[in-house]
């Protein structure tokens, strides 16, 4: 009854209690996730390296990893591309004609 009436004096607010494993927890109302999904976000911050190569693959798009390398200076790990491919910035296109 006390269960029942808390549900009841919750409906229709941003959180709810909620009936989970045999006990009950206070849950973000479903039709709110996506809102607080984007406000819990955090902007993810690229390393240096990271950045570095995005911008010159931005400037000289279509480049190889040789081309980035000679630019850079300094060789190139793949955990940087990885980086770049996992954060959807970057997505291999082939090989490119000498």
């Amino acid at each position: 009854a006390v269960l029942a009436a808390l549900v009841a004096r919750y409906e229709g607010r941003g959180v709810a209690p909620v009936e989970v494993a045999g006990g009950w927890q206070f849950r973000t109302a479903p039709d709110l996730a996506p809102a607080l999904t984007r406000v819990l976000e955090r902007p993810r911050r690229l390393p240096r390296a990271v950045m570095e190569t995005l911008a010159i693959i931005a400037y000289h798009q279509p480049c190889t990893r040789v081309e980035i390398e000679e630019i850079r200076g300094v060789s190139l790990g793949q955990n940087v591309l990885d980086t770049l491919i996992e954060a959807s910035l970057i997505a291999p296109r082939g090989r490119k004609e000498v």
